[in-house]
């Protein structure tokens, strides 16, 4: 479980951070 919590953390800060380069 938390393995997944931080592989979950880990997409969600990478896509954060994705949206914020594209705008």
């Amino acid at each position: 479980m938390f393995g997944k919590q931080f592989w979950d953390y880990s997409m969600f800060r990478i896509t954060y951070k994705n949206r914020i380069s594209l705008v």
